[in-house]
C-alpha cells in the first residue's frame, strides 16, 4: 500500500504516490488515486497520506462554515451579531458566514412602529401631517394626533 507498479514490470521497484496529491490503498495496483479535497462546507478531519484518502466532515450548521474561497483546511466560526446595534438579516450556512445589518435609525419625521429584533430591522413610519390642528404632535415612538378644527377663526388653525 502507498506505492504502485506504474510499468506492470515485476523486475521493477514500486512507486510511491506523492503524499498528500495521491494515494494507494491496495497493494499490487497499477495507479495512484488522487486525494480528495474537502470542498465549501467540509473541513479536513483526517490528513491523507501514501496509503489513505483525506477525510472531510462537513462543517457544523449554525457554528461554523467554510466558504469555496477559504484557504483552510478548517470550518471557522459563524460570526455572532451585536443585537444592540445590528439585526441578523442573513443566517448562517455550512457554506457562508452570517450577515449581520446595522439597525435602521428613524428619521425625524418619523416614529418607531416596530422595534428591531434579532432578525429584522426597525419600522418606522412617516409622522402623520395633520391638515386642521394637531392634538398630539410626532414622537420618536408615536403617531401624529389629528383634531378637527371647532372654533377655528377664519384662516386660522
Amino acid at each position: 500500500a502507498g506505492t504502485v507498479d506504474d510499468d506492470s514490470q515485476p523486475s521493477t521497484p514500486c512507486v510511491s504516490c506523492q503524499s498528500g496529491v495521491s494515494y494507494q490503498s491496495t497493494s499490487g495496483q497499477t495507479q495512484c488515486i488522487t486525494v480528495q479535497e474537502c470542498g465549501a462546507g467540509f473541513e479536513q478531519t483526517t490528513v491523507p497520506t501514501t496509503s489513505s484518502d483525506r477525510v472531510c466532515t462537513r462543517c457544523s450548521l449554525g457554528s461554523t462554515y467554510k466558504s469555496s474561497s477559504l484557504t483552510s483546511d478548517s470550518c471557522v466560526a459563524v460570526k455572532q451579531c451585536n443585537y444592540t446595534v445590528s439585526y441578523l438579516s442573513q443566517a448562517a450556512t455550512t457554506t457562508s458566514d452570517a450577515v449581520c445589518t446595522a439597525i435602521t435609525a428613524c428619521g425625524s419625521s418619523q416614529f418607531l412602529a416596530l422595534a428591531a429584533t434579532t432578525t429584522a430591522d426597525n419600522v418606522c413610519v412617516n409622522c402623520t401631517v395633520c391638515t386642521e390642528t394637531t392634538e398630539v404632535s410626532c414622537s420618536s415612538t408615536s403617531d401624529s394626533v389629528c383634531a378637527a378644527c371647532v372654533s377655528c377663526v377664519s384662516g386660522v388653525t
